[in-house]
């Protein structure tokens, strides 16, 4: 492997373990799952903020303790993990379905 191919392959989102995204769904909030939701609709935290009628650092906040909770790297790792396991799960009545 090159190492351009090495350095770009370290940079890459590395995907959450199957034991990191279950230990992880059992600890998370009904509204970190709405903010999971949002975030995987392409929602930036400000407008998140609107559709909960919070404060931007709130959902800052929510954020950080979903890329912590689900064991991903940033807000992107939160959007995939939502494509790939958080669509299956029960809906509250805030987050709209897909």
């Amino acid at each position: 492997m090159s190492p351009q191919t090495m350095r770009a392959a370290s940079r890459a989102p590395k995907p959450a373990s199957d034991s990191a995204v279950s230990i992880g769904l059992e600890r998370l909030t009904p509204r970190e799952l709405e903010v999971a939701s949002w975030i995987g609709r392409g929602k930036r935290n400000d407008e998140i903020a609107k559709i909960f009628e919070r404060s931007t650092p709130t959902v800052k906040k929510h954020v950080e303790n979903l890329i912590r909770k689900l064991g991903v790297e940033n807000r992107t790792g939160v959007c995939t993990w939502w494509h790939e396991h958080g669509k299956t799960l029960p809906r509250s009545g805030t987050a709209e379905s897909n």
